[in-house]
């Protein structure tokens, strides 16, 4: 929680004011019980409290921790210490340090017991590595930042000093003493540091998010020249721009220390993004460069054919006598590196309107009030006005009114509350106001949305045109295109679609250098040769995609997440190897869940952990898992969707074998009452039908229901999970007739 170098103060504060408040008490002694834990030396002390170093005591298990107690039971510092304890208890991110215990010394004054970081201020230990090594430490502690934000709560005081290095040289954010909940307009007096606070912070007006997105541009700007912004009489920062030197970085810290809050990045998020691109040698939105600018990054991300064109045009311009035949050749690649350099300006284009289409959603997500289902009808209802007020004033602003557009159908969509989605993107894409990189992404999901409402022509109608489009631009076989070809083969000739698919992909894979666009298109060649029932060449294909994005540290999480559960689901259903689909799931279960937290892919993976335990015969890690994988499954596709039945028939299975037979049967009820309701397939239902008979010694029962799912032909052929369950469910069928002839 604190530098551990055994010192009180160590250089370090816990907690320091700018107005330099120290209500120091005399510290603990060595040896004093904070409940389970024994005081073992003084780590820091502050404004509000001191920190210790202790260690478990009672002999139930051996730990060190930080402990933090307050100076005293002010009732303010109480209730403010209270809030600490649990803003943390409600964060699980490995660049934040968690709470681990709390309560209450016998004097009256509470603690909380943190993890103990062995780590030391980045800075000026940061100063000594390489510049792109300082630049992606700021990009892992934007993903702290942003963690914190997503639950609401800001920190309000961010600087250097509350950013350790780890043991492993890993970020991690401490001290949210006078942090807050972003709606919650009230703060500490002086409770800030003033050399990172931002202006109006420094007026003492309500803090937001921008806050503390000043206060990571100081610390940007203090990881690249050595020291903090200094500040101006009007609380503005005046920037070392000879230490930072390059023009994208400045311009970087320059939005995030704006005057302004309007004026800065919407997120921790944008922030990473715009740091992330300056590594990968990309267009930074700080910039706003043009076409030169954009070409000036190509060429330095691709130098060969920009090079080669240069030199064409030098020798012309020199007036260099050639041969017809080498000036031939010249001008052929010329012509290569300007396609190329046109090639790349078009998809910049694109990603910048996809970036400021991420930010206005990111910006949205900051109103909602939740992600609990309670709260769901209100984040419905703030979305939904907060659109329509962008729609109606789509003629005054209508890159706007897109971007809200676009951000509000994806949320939608994303919660499958696809009828909504349609709601917010026909109007839209119909008008068809703003980036036309930005509509034809989001008709892409309007076509899906509207093939899940029954609206098959429509999507179908919509996906057609895409494709025509996509296929006479320059955007050919990019991922995007692939994308609109895979969603088209479910309409018509499906063999024909899905190879069509595959083809589009691996020439897209000629051509393409971006690792995050390479893993995805692996992705869409496996889920290609699903469809067309070569599971060891989908599993082939799943794997490099998780090989390529896992090997990019800068590779979209969510996207390798869902990788993960494809190979995963390969591992178990194609290659029956329970044991490589646990490694999958332990990863996605672990530091991925921590990264990002839960969503339905998390879903997919309690439930594949829980079938491989029980193809392993632990039934009770089975009950478990398949348990939790159907509760999420809910929680984010409704008990309606084919996800919850998928995740209900492998809880059902658990369920069996643990001789629950009365809930699995409610649950198999359940699950052909929404199946029929839906007008959806019966193959899960009858699979689960069959154990569930055959456990109850109604064998032949249970022998006519696997014959009803063996009439399933497409799906066992093309499915992912469908010919696996159905082996498990004719080897337990099977099992319970040899038991039963057994018994006889």
């Amino acid at each position: 929680m604190a530098t551990s170098d055994g010192k009180a103060g160590g250089g370090r504060t816990f907690m320091r004011t700018s107005a330099g408040v120290d209500r120091s008490t005399p510290p603990l002694a060595a040896g004093v019980r904070l409940g389970p834990w024994a005081v073992a030396a003084p780590i820091a002390s502050g404004g509000m409290g001191q920190v210790y170093r202790a260690r478990r005591a009672d002999g139930v298990y051996d730990q060190a921790v930080a402990i933090k107690l307050i100076h005293d039971s002010d009732p303010v510092r109480v209730e403010r210490f209270g809030a600490e304890r649990q803003r943390l208890a409600e964060m699980d991110h490995p660049g934040i340090a968690r709470i681990i215990d709390g309560g209450t010394h016998e004097d009256g004054r509470p603690w909380m017991a943190m993890e103990l970081v062995e780590g030391v201020p980045i800075m000026p230990q940061a100063s000594a590595l390489p510049r792109k090594d300082r630049l992606r430490l700021f990009v892992a502690l934007c993903s702290a930042v942003s963690h914190a934000h997503g639950r609401l709560v800001l920190h309000r005081d961010l600087k250097s000093q509350n950013v350790l290095l780890d043991a492993n040289g890993a970020v991690r954010l401490i001290d949210f003493g006078i942090a807050s909940l972003a709606e919650d307009g009230t703060a500490p007096s002086g409770s800030y540091t003033a050399a990172t606070a931002a202006p109006e912070q420094l007026r003492g007006e309500p803090p937001s998010v921008q806050t503390d997105i000043f206060a990571l541009g100081c610390i940007l700007h203090e990881l690249l020249t050595g020291a903090v912004p200094s500040r101006t009489d009007d609380g503005g920062v005046r920037l070392d721009a000879g230490g930072i030197a390059d023009p994208d970085l400045l311009a970087i810290v320059g939005r995030a220390t704006a005057a302004l809050p309007a004026d800065r990045y919407a997120t921790a998020d944008a922030l990473a993004n715009d740091v992330a691109a300056v590594l990968e040698n990309r267009p930074v939105t700080a910039r706003q460069g043009g076409a030169l600018y954009r070409a000036a990054k190509f060429a330095r991300r691709a130098p060969m054919p920009t090079a080669l064109a240069a030199a064409f045009v030098a020798a012309l311009v020199g007036g260099t006598v050639v041969s017809l035949n080498y000036a031939g050749k010249a001008e052929a690649e010329a012509a290569r590196a300007e396609a190329e350099l046109e090639r790349a300006e078009f998809f910049l284009d694109r990603s910048e309107a996809l970036n400021r289409a991420q930010m206005a959603y990111a910006d949205l997500l900051q109103r909602l009030t939740g992600e609990n289902e309670a709260e769901l009808g209100r984040e419905r209802e703030i979305l939904m006005a907060r659109w329509m007020e962008a729609h109606e004033n789509r003629a005054v602003n209508p890159a706007e009114a897109a971007a809200l557009s676009y951000a509000v159908g994806t949320h939608f969509a994303y919660r499958q509350d696809h009828k909504r989605a349609v709601e917010v993107l026909e109007p839209w894409i119909t008008e068809g106001y703003g980036p036309k990189e930005l509509i034809d992404q989001a008709s892409t999901l309007l076509a899906v949305a509207y093939n899940v409402i029954g609206r098959r022509d429509d999507s179908r109608r919509l996906l057609e045109k895409l494709d025509a489009d996509y296929s006479n631009s320059l955007a050919r076989h990019s991922v995007a295109h692939v994308m609109v070809i895979n969603d088209l083969a479910w309409h018509g000739d499906q063999e024909k679609g899905f190879r069509r698919s595959e083809q589009a992909a691996r020439d897209g894979l000629t051509r393409e250098t971006n690792p995050d666009n390479i893993a995805l298109l692996w992705n869409f060649i496996g889920n290609a040769r699903v469809s067309l029932g070569d599971r060891p060449g989908a599993l082939q294909a799943y794997r490099k995609a998780v090989a390529v994005a896992a090997a990019d540290p800068l590779a979209d999480v969510a996207n390798l997440t869902t990788y993960r559960v494809h190979q995963a689901s390969a591992e178990l259903y194609f290659a029956d190897n329970a044991q490589a689909a646990m490694q999958q799931t332990a990863i996605l279960l672990g530091p991925m869940r921590k990264a990002i937290g839960d969503n339905n892919m998390t879903a997919f993976a309690h439930m594949l952990a829980g079938e491989a335990a029980l193809a392993r015969r632990d039934v009770a890690e089975a009950v478990r898992e398949t348990k939790e994988g159907m509760v999420l499954n809910a929680r984010y596709t409704g008990t309606q969707s084919v996800s919850w039945r998928n995740a209900a028939t492998a809880h059902v299975a658990a369920l069996i074998a643990s001789g629950r037979t009365s809930e699995a049967r409610d649950l198999v009820d359940r699950m052909e009452a929404t199946a029929k309701a839906k007008g959806s397939s019966l193959f899960m239902v009858h699979v689960s039908r069959a154990r569930l008979l055959a456990s109850e010694g109604s064998v032949r029962e249970a022998q006519a229901e696997l014959a009803q799912a063996r009439t399933f032909t497409d799906a066992l052929e093309r499915g992912m999970s469908h010919a696996w369950r159905l082996a498990q469910a004719e080897a337990w069928v099977a099992a319970e007739a040899r038991r039963e002839v057994g018994g006889q």
